[in-house]
């Protein structure tokens, strides 16, 4: 069952891919070879236009999709709402969670801060993801960064269940009104 936070955390997400696939298609050209004396430098040009070309061509079908699941997702948010607001079903489903080794956010009673606060978390996220996946860097470097991922994981997931909270107190502040 998705909830507000998981739709809220899935449209953040999207985001993340969709400002590094604009980075591959602003840094797209291709880096020309500054010494011509080399012999193959033509061969070397063509070949980096062609992959520069390829990539970007990936990248503009990838952001279509991206937009087209962003539009998905809200459709999906409205539709959660429409049936919490008709009591067709709960706003979301209480975690009871075992774990609590992270230190809990600070409640925030605003909607968007929190949304916010989610965001600059998936940054985060996808961030130390690439640090994690990078070969080029040690294995210490990449071991601190998969033990951050967790702790702001843990983060991430307070961000959403408090999001589903302040959904759930709002819609039904509405719902008392209309009564």
């Amino acid at each position: 069952m998705n909830t507000p936070g998981d739709i809220f955390d899935k449209l953040s997400i999207l985001e993340c891919r969709e400002k590094e696939l604009k980075e591959i298609l602003n840094n797209s050209h291709p880096n020309l070879e500054t010494d011509a004396s080399t012999g193959d430098f033509i061969e070397k040009t063509v070949k980096n236009c062609k992959d520069s070309v390829e990539e970007s061509i990936r990248a503009c079908f990838i952001l279509e999709d991206i937009k087209k699941q962003k539009g998905w997702l809200l459709y999906e948010l409205s539709k959660i709402i429409y049936e919490f607001v008709n009591k067709k079903q709960p706003l979301y489903l209480k975690k009871n969670k075992l774990y609590n080794k992270y230190d809990k956010i600070e409640k925030n009673e605003s909607i968007i801060e929190n949304i916010y606060n989610l965001d600059e978390q998936n940054e985060v996220l996808w961030f130390l993801e690439n640090e994690r996946r990078n070969k080029e860097l040690s294995d210490q470097e990449r071991l601190r960064a998969a033990d951050n991922v967790s702790y702001h994981n843990q983060l991430r997931n307070n961000y959403i269940d408090n999001l589903n909270m302040l959904f759930e107190s709002f819609l039904s502040s509405v719902k008392d009104y209309q009564k």
